[in-house]
């Protein structure tokens, strides 16, 4: 369904003819469900999946054939085997996927740039550990190589895991325990 923004949600229909003895149709209740959060979302990451990037690029080329000097980018990025790495497996590559998203989310925003200036910006989660990051009303191509950059100068930084800085034994223990995981004496 198309929305007054000019975006399409997707909705779930459900509808119940009301028949009168001669099978006629006298009334029908209907209901519209916005399920467009669900359909458009990555539940691990929390991040837009493919659907909603293939909308904003849609967007962004038919405004770049618009305008001359609008310039957009898509960068894609693969975290690597670092997900299937020892030590990673289930719980532990969710988290890493959880974490890798909000830093790239978090390399998009800059104190130099107001607000404003790039609001269409997307990270999106593809599939497994690959990520895609629109780029959205570049002034310039060549704005693109630094975003590109400065992401992956904030991707290539380690990624903290194990027990949280100051976190004392006997509060590790009580964790442990408040989990049913410490079996210390």
């Amino acid at each position: 369904m198309r929305h007054k923004d000019g975006s399409y949600h997707w909705t779930l229909c459900r509808g119940i003819v009301q028949r009168n003895a001669a099978q006629q149709a006298v009334h029908i209740n209907a209901c519209h469900s916005d399920v467009t959060a669900d359909t458009v979302s990555d539940a691990l990451t929390g991040l837009p999946n493919r659907l909603l990037l293939v909308e904003h690029v849609t967007r962004s080329i038919e405004r770049a054939t618009r305008y001359p000097g609008y310039h957009f980018a898509v960068l894609c990025i693969e975290l690597g085997r670092s997900v299937d790495a020892p030590g990673t497996s289930g719980r532990g590559a969710h988290l890493l996927l959880a974490a890798a998203a909000r830093r790239l989310e978090t390399s998009l925003r800059t104190r130099e740039v107001p607000p404003t200036f790039r609001n269409e910006d997307l990270v999106v989660r593809l599939q497994d550990d690959v990520f895609a990051v629109l780029l959205d009303g570049l002034k310039e191509v060549g704005h693109a190589t630094i975003a590109a950059d400065r992401i992956l100068a904030e991707m290539l930084a380690p990624f903290r895991a194990g027990r949280p800085r100051g976190a004392s034994v006997a509060e590790r223990r009580n964790r442990c325990q408040r989990h049913g995981l410490y079996a210390g004496r």
